[in-house]
């Protein structure tokens, strides 16, 4: 795993970690790349599909980042906030009382 924290997430740079940490496991051993939904890093996974010997390489978005896109989009709509809110706080009530 690597902290990329303080990287900016350019395509280039996400291109090198994504080469790096291929070539780290080996070509071969890597069939899939997994990112949040981010336009850059899927720009850079279509990258990293181009260069000789990774074209095998599938991109997939992170599903668990696919959902919380979907209840923010679902959040925002008038009809549903009461409910969310309701929620929220029947969730830190169940929260602040286990024993």
């Amino acid at each position: 795993s690597y902290d990329i924290s303080g990287v900016k997430k350019t395509i280039d740079n996400l291109v090198k970690l994504l080469v790096k940490i291929v070539k780290e496991v080996g070509e071969k051993n890597v069939v899939q790349v997994v990112t949040n939904n981010a336009a850059n890093y899927k720009a850079a996974s279509m990258k990293l599909k181009e260069i000789d010997g990774f074209n095998h390489i599938f991109w997939t978005p992170c599903a668990a980042d696919c959902l919380d896109l979907i209840l923010e989009d679902i959040a925002k709509i008038h009809l549903h906030k009461e409910v969310i809110e309701k929620a929220k706080v029947v969730s830190t009530f169940i929260y602040g009382h286990t024993w």
